[in-house]
């Protein structure tokens, strides 16, 4: 049997897990990446949500990700950061 992921991009949580399920399993023919929630688009969405502060400190937090996933692609740094980093 094989195992088809289907997950949106996030730095978060899904990177991780994905790393899990990679190590353990085998069997995972396909990774495919829909549009997720984290889109320009949705910055005053999140903003009304958060708050300017929470807003300001998840906005640094995902560049942090995005800044390490880069560097993961030229030299291994730990757990990966995207989901792309990941498959």
């Amino acid at each position: 049997m094989k195992i088809a992921v289907l997950t949106q991009e996030d730095a978060f949580y899904i990177p991780r897990i994905l790393d899990l399920l990679l190590a353990e399993r085998r069997d995972v023919a396909l990774v495919a990446v829909v549009p997720g929630e984290l889109q320009p688009g949705h910055v005053q969405r999140y903003l009304r949500l958060m708050g300017v502060r929470d807003f300001v400190l998840q906005s640094a937090n995902l560049v942090l990700h995005r800044a390490l996933d880069v560097l993961a692609r030229v030299v291994r740094v730990g757990p990966s950061r995207s989901v792309v980093g990941a498959a």
